[in-house]
């Protein structure tokens, strides 16, 4: 064999054992794990962090809560929107410093004194809800922290942090069609179906609380 195309098969083998040795003893950027929380956006989906900074990804652009109605309340500091055909109801008690359920225009709200006649309400107390957890996952509406729960017959938004006068804050989806008497044990629930859309509902509770905040707090 030729003596100088000996020599240039041994320097590209080195060139070759070089590369391989340098590709894996080369210092690598360690991969950051980003945590499991999700940003709800204003047309009720959701993104999770992502990228080296382990940053929220862009919501998407669409507003369809922009022509929503707007609900105040001053005395509890904060506003929530609801959509355009929907009606709220505000009902004070001694258990609860208020209560405020939506429900669409013309639909059936149930009986008195049961839980689950509104699809979707909100509650101020002034200690954090209870409910048994069957899963929860931690979310942030508007840069608050805030934990998803799942229950037996429904879905609960708890601000575990109180505000500056001492009130906790949750908000509530209905499972559809589970009712539960408020004398009765929560395992005695009754099953009625007022024709909601459990999707549809679904949707507008995550675009209502894409819109919560807290004034004057």
């Amino acid at each position: 064999m030729n003596k100088k195309i000996l020599v240039l098969l041994i320097c590209l083998l080195i060139v070759i054992i070089a590369g391989v040795l340098i590709w894996i003893f080369w210092p690598k950027p360690k991969m950051i794990g980003c945590t499991a929380e999700a940003k709800l956006c204003p047309d009720g989906s959701s993104v999770g962090r992502t990228g080296p900074n382990c940053e929220f990804a862009e919501c998407p652009i669409v507003d369809e809560t922009a022509d929503w109605q707007v609900y105040t309340n001053q005395e509890f500091g904060f506003e929530v929107k609801y959509p355009g055909n929907w009606r709220y109801s505000e009902e004070k008690s001694s258990l609860l410093p208020l209560s405020v359920g939506f429900i669409p225009e013309g639909q059936d709200m149930g009986y008195e004194g049961l839980f689950g006649m509104f699809p979707i309400f909100i509650h101020v107390n002034q200690s954090p809800s209870d409910r048994d957890v069957l899963d929860q996952e931690e979310i942030l509406i508007n840069g608050i922290d805030a934990l998803k729960i799942s229950s037996h017959y429904d879905w609960m938004i708890n601000f575990p942090e109180p505000n500056s006068a001492g009130y906790y804050y949750s908000i509530f989806e209905s499972k559809t069609g589970i009712l539960c008497d408020v004398n009765k044990d929560e395992e005695n629930c009754e099953v009625e179906d007022y024709g909601r859309s459990e999707d549809e509902t679904s949707k507008i509770f995550n675009q209502m609380l894409s819109t919560f905040k807290f004034i004057n707090n």
